[in-house]
């Protein structure tokens, strides 16, 4: 008899007990049995596959949570699916079997058998510790169960004492072993024993000397730290702390665990003071000013003792590329305006000459230096505009070709429409900013999003004639949608209820000839604008057109169809 009709009839056997105790009925279990035959010749396939024992198991899994609502609901002992369980368990240990390098399937075995079979998950754990004994994570899983469940303390340190003895150079089990013990020795405080105190902390402190002769690297360090944050007085902190600035001198991430360490446990002035006794040491170390700030605008400081830092190290390391533009943006967010104008302004002149390229730097620069002049009233530009635009020039100079520029330009052609330079001289300079943004790589987003802002901004200023040169020189390069539905909307406002239709429709043309493959609401604007117009015959040669062009013409469809309804 072959194992396929071994199985079939151990359920049958199984799914008779249930129809005994009358928690299964006829019709029930012969679909059960006819399910599980089909799903135990599927698994004896030569080309079988994971999927096909998940099925299985779910399958196993979901009866058995049927049978125990259903003996919850009759007032019977679970002892009766006792055998379904021990079936659901063995499916899953041949399924291991057949796939040993699947851990979700162990995984999911670990958890039925706690739930399910909890008397014999020490034993499952074994099985699954000698096939995988270098996983981490089943070592701490045994643990946890000896500890928590199992209440054997003894079982588990012997437990761990092999996990490190296998895996000598795993971090994460070394930790465990330590944090054991201190819970260990930390029970043995608060209750009434023999040996002294002492005698106990050496057990600890002894795996801890050892993990380190094992894994010496400053991350493990770093972990132990982590897991003494359960226990921030013990002895072994001021050992770690101790071998880290011994084993690491000068190493800028080991200064900077000491240092939150401080800051966190003890105060924040010895955790700051750790950083500025090695920055005085060596004070050509870029890497520790970055750090330094970094750490200054992490913790919880109050904001003008960060200002106070801040001020310290831009005199001494600003200029230095260490410094991240990135931060320096953060320290001008932390500004209270008008009051710290100046500050904010020679935080920018550091900044920008650290990082030439970053737009937003310069950005922060122009606009303090136009807060600065309005609070002045010296009207800045007003009299002498040629000041504001030098600085645009210089900053569009610094940034290009190795950042973007958009916003510059953007704020730079702003500044020349509000002071009232010609038109001719603000098409020169859209046009320059476009060919400048496009050699630059700028996305075809930006590249669209500044030419509908300026198109905006120039049909407010000049009037439509204005704002339709640019739109006629922008159709000559890549237009995104966003052009062209601005364009719409201004030709809709220019056009009114009885106007000509005739440049409205051109420019639905336009976009339709770009992205009529895939905009069916544009198609949609464009079909209604014809019918509200009573060009009822071209409406229809546009719902027609646009059937044939768009890619997916059932979207365009739908919408006229809700729209009719």
């Amino acid at each position: 008899m072959d194992a396929v009709t071994l199985h079939i009839e151990k359920f049958q056997e199984i799914v008779q007990s249930l129809l005994h105790f009358d928690v299964l009925k006829l019709g029930e279990a012969k679909i059960a049995i006819k399910q599980c035959t089909d799903h135990e010749y599927r698994v004896k396939r030569y080309d079988v596959k994971v999927s096909f024992y998940v099925d299985y198991i779910q399958f196993l899994v979901d009866l058995l949570n049927l049978m125990k609502a259903r003996l919850d609901l009759n007032g019977i002992n679970h002892s009766v699916i006792a055998p379904l369980k021990g079936f659901t368990s063995n499916i899953f240990t041949k399924a291991i079997s057949r796939f040993p390098t699947h851990m979700e399937l162990v995984e999911e075995q670990i958890k039925f058998n706690q739930m399910e079979m909890p008397r014999k998950v020490s034993r499952l754990l074994a099985r699954i510790l000698q096939r995988f004994p270098t996983q981490e994570k089943y070592w701490l899983h045994a643990i946890a169960w000896e500890c928590n469940e199992n209440k054997n303390f003894e079982n588990a340190r012997i437990l761990l004492q092999r996990a490190v003895r296998t895996n000598p150079k795993s971090s994460v089990l070394w930790v465990e072993f330590i944090r054991f013990e201190l819970m260990v020795l930390s029970y043995y405080t608060k209750v009434t024993i023999a040996t002294p105190y002492a005698e106990l902390l050496v057990v600890p402190i002894t795996i801890y000397k050892h993990s380190l002769e094992a894994v010496p690297q400053l991350d493990h360090r770093k972990a132990i730290l982590g897991m003494l944050e359960e226990f921030p007085t013990s002895e072994l902190v001021p050992m770690v702390i101790e071998s880290i600035r011994k084993d690491f001198p000068g190493d800028t991430k080991a200064l900077l665990t000491v240092s939150k360490w401080f800051c966190t446990h003890e105060s924040l002035e010895s955790g700051l003071d750790v950083f500025e006794q090695e920055i005085m040491r060596s004070p050509h170390r870029t890497e520790l000013w970055a750090e330094y700030a970094n750490m200054i605008l992490t913790i919880n400081l109050p904001q003008a003792e960060k200002l106070r830092l801040s001020a310290w190290i831009f005199q001494r390391a600003g200029k230095s590329r260490a410094l991240s533009a990135e931060l320096y943006e953060t320290w001008l967010k932390m500004l209270q305006f008008p009051e710290q104008i100046e500050l904010g302004l020679n935080i920018c002149a550091v900044a920008c000459e650290a990082h030439p390229s970053s737009q937003i730097l310069w950005m922060h620069r122009i606009t303090l230096l136009l807060h600065k002049y309005n609070e002045e009233q010296q009207n800045f530009g007003d009299d002498n505009p040629e000041q504001i635009y030098d600085i645009f020039k210089l900053a569009i100079s610094k940034v290009y070709p190795d950042g973007p520029t958009n916003l510059l330009w953007l704020h730079y052609i702003s500044l020349c429409i509000l002071h009232g330079q010609p038109f001719e001289s603000i098409f020169s300079l859209f046009k320059e900013g476009v060919t400048q943004l496009a050699s630059t790589g700028q996305s075809r987003e930006d590249l669209s999003r500044y030419k509908e802002d300026l198109i905006t901004k120039v049909y407010q200023a000049f009037g439509i004639e204005e704002a339709r040169q640019l739109y006629s020189w922008c159709l000559l390069t890549h237009c995104g949608l966003i052009v062209f539905m601005c364009m719409i909307s201004i030709e809709s406002k220019e056009m009114g209820p009885s106007g000509d239709k005739q440049r409205l429709f051109a420019v639905f043309e336009d976009a339709l000839e770009r992205y009529g493959t895939s905009e069916s609401e544009l198609w949609y604007d464009y079909f209604k604008l014809l019918q509200n117009s009573g060009e009822i015959a071209k409406s229809g040669l546009i719902f027609q057109r646009a059937k044939r062009t768009l890619t997916d013409p059932a979207e365009f469809i739908l919408i006229c169809a809700k729209d009719d309804s």
